[in-house]
Formats: structure tokens, C-alpha cells, sequence
């Protein structure tokens, strides 16, 4: 379950998970949420890296891991696969500041 604004989601009717990396724990988006999130069925999930000045996305899941990761830095665009089928520019993303 999702919890969005007080209201209960199923995980499985997500068709995308986007995350912002947390500056104090990056760890948690890039290790145990790319583990956890094929577990729970969603189909493609984006990280946004600001300290890195980097998108990845990954797609196709099976069981326990995604099976594609595609990785573009700020500036370029990355293709986002159905069912959304659009390209995102990530020109006007801005990195952290140190």
C-alpha cells in the first residue's frame, strides 16, 4: 500500500516510482528501494541524483530486481517506455548546492 495524502494506494497500481536522492541518506533510494520495488510490482522507477547531476532509470522487473537501468545526466533527456512513452528533458533540473 501506498499512503498518498491520507489515502491507502495498492502498490501495484503505480506505474512509476520517482525519487528526489536525500543529500543525508542516498543510500536507501540506490540500494533498498531498487531492491524493494520490483518486489512490489512497480514497472519502472526514476531516481533524480542531484548531488550527481544524473537520472537513472530502471524498468523491467522481474521477482526481485530490475532488468534495464538507463542512466543520462542533467541537461540530456531520457526516454520514459510505456505506458507513458515520452521523452523528459532534464535540462532545467539544477543540482544541489554545496
Amino acid at each position: 500500500m501506498i499512503d498518498l495524502a491520507g489515502h491507502n494506494i495498492p502498490a501495484e497500481l503505480a506505474l512509476i516510482a520517482v525519487e528526489v536522492g536525500s543529500p543525508s541518506n542516498p543510500d536507501n533510494d540506490w540500494s533498498g528501494k531498487v531492491r524493494d520495488y520490483p518486489r512490489m510490482g512497480f514497472p519502472l522507477y526514476l531516481i533524480i541524483d542531484p548531488r550527481q547531476k544524473s537520472v537513472t532509470l530502471f524498468s523491467e522487473p522481474n521477482h526481485d530486481r530490475y532488468h534495464t537501468r538507463t542512466d543520462r545526466e542533467f541537461g540530456e533527456t531520457i526516454h520514459i517506455p510505456e505506458p507513458f512513452g515520452s521523452d523528459l528533458d532534464l535540462s532545467r533540473l539544477v543540482p544541489y548546492r554545496d
